[in-house]
């Protein structure tokens, strides 16, 4: 029999929480348009539609809809979704990741080496800004390479990018709007930031 791994039983475990909460109330709540069978919204600037039978997710990829039931996607949709607190708004400002939890997950949130994304936009820092530009990125300044994404609703979220040079490695930091804990909880960040992640790589090809 073949055995489902931990994160794929995770993403079930949260469809079915998912599909058991009042879903007409998760539209009213964050204003999403809705039919009989989906919930849609946009997420990093694309566009999404959760199930209302099953909870699996699709992401729109020109006039069809493409499954998007990766760890990281699911769980923020739903985080997002069910999670966010009434009467949440932006700040306007930022903070890193680490100012949200502390120390907790430095490792995860901030490693120490340069990771596959870090040196493909060191050599070719294109494709950075294309990619961002696809997800409907801003310039921002403070860094050799800096964009605001929009994240979901009025959220936002920015990366920054320095190139390497002898001292230290190249980085690609990630900030969040500094009420970003009102729309969703801190461990999520981290798959948050996965999905970003994935879906630089996507449009950096």
């Amino acid at each position: 029999m073949e055995r489902k791994n931990n994160y794929a039983i995770q993403a079930g475990q949260a469809r079915k929480l998912f599909c058991a909460h009042d879903l007409d109330e998760v539209v009213r709540a964050h204003r999403l348009r809705a039919d009989e069978t989906f919930l849609y919204l946009r997420l990093l600037g694309e566009d999404y539609r959760v199930s209302r039978a099953d909870g699996h997710i699709a992401r729109r990829e020109g006039e069809a809809w493409a499954l998007a039931d990766g760890f990281d996607e699911t769980l923020t949709i739903f985080d997002l979704l069910c999670d966010a607190k009434p009467g949440r708004h932006a700040a306007g400002a930022w903070k890193t990741t680490l100012d949200f939890g502390g120390q907790v997950h430095r490792g995860l949130m901030e490693p120490d080496r340069a990771d596959e994304l870090e040196l493909l936009y060191d050599r070719q820092p294109e494709l950075l800004e294309r990619a961002c530009l696809r997800l409907g990125g801003t310039p921002m300044a403070g860094a050799d390479l800096g964009f605001a994404l929009p994240f979901f609703e009025d959220l936002r979220i920015a990366v920054q990018f320095w190139h390497g040079d002898d001292e230290f490695s190249p980085r690609l930091r990630v900030l969040w709007d500094a009420n970003a804990d009102q729309y969703l909880r801190y461990e999520t960040m981290y798959y948050a930031i996965g999905l970003l992640k994935t879906r630089l790589r996507a449009y950096s090809k």
